[in-house]
């Protein structure tokens, strides 16, 4: 435990992370304990040194790591949202406000996401302060016409109907209406004419306005390179929107059990790394680190700053800087940093299966895959099958670390899946490359 001091303190916060989520404990007997914890400490530091006396501080630290855990996923719970209206469905909706995102068109539809400031039913007007989706069918000459107009911050008008998302109505059935009330997101505008969208104040948003153009020229880049189906691979995975990706495709890769190759991750991030650090080989250390930083945070920002991206972001950057410093890098207290870091920012992430999977994987490697590459790189193999047994070590070993959560979350173990990976993932790295070079 000496060679790894950070992880005692990242478990003790865990722990009181898990403490204040099933005991709900009072917020303000958490902060007069924590208030009081903290005191205490600087005490004893002072009084070492005017006194020179020697008081082991760690367990009082830790007992302030854990209620310190404890307040901050009290103060990081969020309100239960709700659908603001009785009817479920309702038509004629006049709807007033500021659009904050916007996703790459589709082939009929485009997705706006806006903050809704006031919806006019009839002769009644409703203020409120909701985040909804407002998706526009209209034909594709139609919707490109809006799509090369529209931009985020701007102030919208539109008549449309509102609906509320459809929540879970058999047993394993996927509960949409608890997936967006989880992104902050409380019901549904759809609107069928173009007309019926009006642009009232062209304020812009600029750098999220930005990074969506960019997103926009790089997809129209893409669409003008290749073919449809390799476009729109492409697409999902150089800008994390799987959404045209054709049915049979998504089945194949769901049958077979790389599913997750689809899905912008932790694993892309590691392939933009590779890509950049071979890209900016002939510089000197700083300036391939700096330009490899800065590939690599660009990345996270165009896939829109998913949590699996975001993880796997902050863990390459502590394993690339803490080098440039003089000191060697310790792949599990970097996973310590990392994993305390995103839990101080959402102690919710604790429990999300992708944050889970993304460092059971990550220290499985840490900690298995160096013993199963040793042994193989000790066999009399030929260079090519000795590449191939490593590979296939640091697959093996990143789903053994994986395979209690996918146990406990999907309820089988796939044999090929296993064998798919070996195949798939340097297939899609190759892709991933060729698609960032070709831009």
């Amino acid at each position: 435990m000496k060679e790894f001091p950070i992880i005692k303190y990242v478990l003790v916060f865990a722990l009181g992370i898990v403490f204040q989520r099933y005991l709900e404990l009072n917020y303000q007997i958490i902060l007069v304990t924590a208030i009081t914890l903290l005191f205490l400490l600087i005490i004893i530091i002072l009084s070492q040194k005017k006194y020179h006396y020697k008081i082991n501080k760690n367990y009082l630290f830790l007992h302030f790591v854990f209620v310190a855990a404890i307040l901050i996923s009290n103060l990081s719970r969020k309100e239960k949202i709700y659908y603001p209206f009785t009817e479920q469905k309702i038509k004629n909706a006049q709807i007033v406000g500021e659009i904050v995102d916007i996703d790459i068109i589709r082939e009929k539809k485009l997705v706006l996401y806006v903050k809704a400031e006031s919806v006019k039913i009839g002769k009644e007007t409703k203020h409120l302060s909701e985040n909804i989706i407002c998706n526009v069918n209209e034909s594709k000459r139609n919707l490109y016409n809006l799509y090369n107009q529209i931009q985020i911050g701007n102030k919208i008008n539109v008549s449309a109907i509102i609906s509320r998302p459809r929540n879970q109505r058999n047993p394993f059935e996927f509960d949409y209406e608890k997936y967006l009330q989880e992104k902050g997101i409380t019901f549904i505008a759809s609107v069928y004419k173009i007309q019926d969208v009006r642009i009232i104040d062209k304020q812009v948003s600029l750098f999220t306005n930005s990074v969506f153009q960019i997103r926009k020229e790089i997809d129209e880049r893409l669409k003008l390179l290749y073919n449809k189906t390799t476009y729109e691979l492409l697409r999902g995975l150089l800008l994390a929107d799987r959404t045209e990706i054709e049915h049979q495709i998504n089945d194949d890769f769901i049958n077979v059990g790389v599913i997750h190759v689809l899905a912008v991750s932790g694993l892309h991030v590691g392939f933009i790394v590779v890509i950049f650090l071979f890209l900016f080989s002939r510089f000197n250390i700083y300036v391939r680190t700096f330009l490899t930083l800065f590939g690599l945070f660009s990345f996270m920002i165009l896939t829109c700053s998913g949590a699996p991206v975001v993880r796997a972001t902050l863990m390459t950057t502590i394993l690339l800087v803490v080098p440039l410093f003089g000191r060697s890098s310790n792949g599990i207290n970097s996973l310590a940093v990392a994993a305390l870091i995103i839990l101080l920012f959402n102690p919710n992430d604790l429990f999300n299966p992708s944050f889970q999977l993304s460092f059971s994987a990550i220290l499985s490697l840490i900690l298995i895959a160096p013993k199963v590459n040793n042994r193989i790189s000790k066999l009399n193999v030929n260079r090519f099958a000795k590449y191939f047994l490593l590979f296939f070590g640091t697959t093996f070993a990143a789903q053994i670390g994986t395979l209690p959560f996918t146990l406990l979350y999907f309820g089988k173990l796939s044999l090929a899946a296993f064998i798919g990976n070996l195949f798939v993932i340097p297939t899609i790295g190759i892709i991933v490359g060729l698609g960032i070079t070709s831009l």
